[in-house]
């Protein structure tokens, strides 16, 4: 899919959240909003094919995740029998607007020329063995040496960390 260009992304009004549980918590939100507001104001073709194959996979999620809470809990979900039209129908609008995000984050990334550096990925790679209790070899071994499978989510919070820091806070 070819680059978008992403318009009114820079200085994006949000309101301020009065009350939240804590400060990151009230940026996390602040941050989605933000990300919700561009993504209402561009009008992005999505391919139709791109929204089926979130749809099944979030089915795909969906049945596994009721079997696994059926089978923890002692119960029985026959999955078989669900309406698998309602659920279409329930996850499109979220598929929808999950893939706007993405195309609209990675017309961010692009536009701004944003790039992850080898120490970030570094510094990212030693975050996640303090929070999971693992070696930084173990992280390593896991994520292979240049670790790039962290590139895109570091490129994606960098990019709504500078459609935040651009925001406009009432």
């Amino acid at each position: 899919m070819s680059a978008v260009t992403v318009k009114n992304y820079k200085g994006v009004e949000i309101k301020k959240i009065a009350s939240t549980s804590s400060p990151e918590v009230m940026e996390e939100k602040m941050k989605e909003a933000a990300i919700g507001k561009i993504v209402e104001s561009n009008d992005i073709e999505v391919p139709q094919e791109l929204v089926d194959e979130e749809v099944r996979m979030m089915i795909y999620e969906h049945h596994y995740r009721m079997k696994y809470e059926s089978m923890a809990s002692g119960g029985y979900y026959d999955f078989m029998h669900e309406d698998k039209a309602r659920l279409l129908e329930d996850f499109k609008a979220e598929a929808l607007k999950l893939i706007k995000t993405q195309i609209i984050i990675k017309g961010i990334i692009e536009s701004e020329n944003l790039k992850i550096t080898a120490e970030e990925l570094a510094a990212e790679a030693e975050a996640i063995s303090a929070r999971q209790h693992l070696s930084i070899d173990m992280v390593t071994d896991f994520l292979g040496e240049d670790l790039q499978p962290l590139e895109k989510d570091l490129l994606t919070r960098k990019a709504i960390d500078f459609v935040y820091s651009n925001a406009v806070i009432k």
